[in-house]
């Protein structure tokens, strides 16, 4: 067995402040922690076991690229608050210090694999560095013109750059692309973020209640909606979909909006 680097044993320990017993790992490979991680980010049973998962292979395979990929999620998941998965004030700054760090790691052992060039594009963009999250966009698409994860983040980046009409038509191939429920519903959630941009809010309502038929047992999304009510004034609406979102997952920030409308609510009776 070959021991950690150094690099890779300092980034663990500032990554992973909780203990995880890599006996859980099962047979769950680092792409299918990456997978996992990316279907349900809030989920911490699956945040803990894809952990379990990666710490083995970085184990018995460290010169595994899809295990720094798969930190490099780790790291996003675990320094995540609130807000867009694109900017930097929704993460602690660390996090995106370590993905950046893990997925050069993951391009220095392999150049070849898109994935690592789009999700450091990802990383760029956070960073506000959006020269850059192009370059390194473009080398994913030539090495795989089939990538949903490149189309999607070109798509985005098009966004940032207010090119609303590309970002869109991008949006659009990244759909194409997509084989699970969770990237189906990243294209809504990027196509409801150019139509807010647009103002155009009945777009914002309907991507809302496409992303609740594509995945309706998913809490975040109905309490999403609910605020989106709660911000046009639609009180009783609001209340319904916060109280729906609760009765299938409690989550605080969900909680605290609910708590917050009430004591709203109970100032017009």
């Amino acid at each position: 067995m070959r021991p950690f680097r150094p690099m890779f044993r300092l980034l663990f320990t500032l990554l992973v402040p909780l203990m995880i017993s890599v006996a859980k790992a099962d047979s769950m490979t680092p792409q299918d922690a990456v997978r996992a991680m990316n279907a349900f980010p809030f989920d911490r049973s699956v945040f803990q076991s894809s952990l379990a998962a990666l710490t083995s292979a970085a184990r018995h395979d460290p010169d595994n690229p899809w295990v720094y990929i798969g930190f490099a999620r780790a790291s996003l998941v675990q320094g995540y608050s609130a807000g867009s998965w694109f900017k930097m004030s929704s993460f602690d700054a660390r996090a995106i210090e370590h993905a950046e760090r893990f997925l050069i790691k993951a391009i220095e052992l392999d150049e070849g694999i898109s994935r690592a060039h789009a999700e450091l594009a990802r990383i760029r963009m956070i960073q506000g560095e959006y020269e850059e999250a192009w370059s390194v966009l473009n080398r994913a698409h030539v090495l795989d013109r089939e990538s949903f994860y490149a189309w999607h983040y070109m798509s985005v980046l098009h966004y940032y750059y207010r090119l609303y009409d590309k970002a869109l038509s991008l949006a659009g191939r990244a759909r194409g692309e997509a084989s699970e429920t969770f990237q189906l519903r990243w294209v809504l959630q990027q196509e409801r973020r150019v139509a807010r941009a647009q103002g155009d809010l009945v777009a914002v309502e309907e991507s809302y209640r496409r992303e609740m038929e594509l995945d309706p047992l998913r809490p975040q999304t109905r309490g999403n909606y609910a605020l989106f009510l709660k911000g046009q004034g639609r009180l009783d609406e609001a209340k319904r979909y916060y109280e729906e979102a609760l009765a299938l997952g409690e989550y605080p920030l969900a909680r605290q909006q609910y708590e917050e409308l009430l004591e709203r609510m109970a100032k017009f009776r």
